[in-house]
């Protein structure tokens, strides 16, 4: 199945995965993740460790608005809607928790529907733990975030997290599927799902509005084209549905 078109949907964002300073010894290295429970947009994020003093030599990249003066990021990563990150090292954390353990996270928020500029920012005390243990930073609706520590999964047994399902079992069990699947795959069918891609762009292009197109910089006459072609089968010829081939068709479950 062919994912690179909704990747795209988040391309503007900047990465800020860099592995963390060293720090004194009885420190522990642990690894950074991530996970998105937005089902309407992508987020960007970098995680600072700030338990400590700043550092007057580290200045912010001005190009970078998730960049922060004072410290290296610890982790960071760039993550598309409903979706978990990868695994960046590392944090330090020492082998007893103490009340000083403060994380700052900033991020920004976006999807081809949702132009945000706003950096946002959260600083917390890290959970109280026995051990050392991974750190998640979990991005929820409404600009609200959680760290969580320990080595399972969103969704898995041991998940510490406040939503204990992983993102598209707890987005369903709130909203519409049209709503969860909004820049999630929707047919394993590869025709089919380019075709969607396809009427989506052209119905932004046909109405004036190619900047909101994700792909396909089709001119008017080569949508036309395509829908002449795809219905006669010249294209997409394995389509389920010669409907899913007339770019005003929309899918009664998915509603694109």
């Amino acid at each position: 199945m062919k994912l690179y078109l909704y990747l795209l949907l988040f391309s503007p964002f900047l990465s800020s995965c860099t592995q963390a300073e060293p720090k004194s010894s009885g420190s522990v290295p642990v690894s950074v993740r991530s996970v998105n429970y937005n089902a309407d947009r992508g987020v960007t994020f970098s995680l600072y460790d700030v338990g400590g003093k700043a550092d007057p030599q580290i200045k912010e990249n001005p190009n970078n608005p998730i960049d922060m003066d004072g410290y290296y990021p610890v982790g960071g990563d760039n993550l598309t809607a409903l979706a978990g990150g990868g695994i960046n090292c590392c944090a330090n954390l020492p082998v007893k928790w103490r009340p000083d353990l403060k994380y700052t996270v900033l991020w920004q928020e976006g999807s081809g529907a949702i132009d945000d500029e706003t950096t946002y920012r959260y600083t917390a005390q890290l959970p109280e733990y026995t051990k050392p243990e991974d750190i998640t930073v979990a991005f929820y609706p409404n600009h609200q975030v959680e760290f969580v520590l320990g080595s399972a999964m969103a969704g898995e047994a041991g998940w510490k997290g406040r939503e204990k399902a992983d993102p598209l079992t707890a987005c369903m069990a709130k909203n519409e599927k049209k709503f969860c699947y909004m820049y999630l795959p929707h047919y394993e069918n590869v025709d089919d799902q380019f075709a969607e891609w396809i009427r989506k762009d052209c119905r932004n292009i046909l109405t004036n509005h190619p900047e909101k197109t994700i792909g396909f910089s089709f001119s008017k006459q080569e949508c036309l084209d395509w829908e002449r072609e795809c219905l006669t089968g010249l294209t997409h010829k394995e389509i389920s549905n010669k409907d899913m081939c007339r770019i005003n068709w929309r899918s009664p479950e998915y509603g694109e």
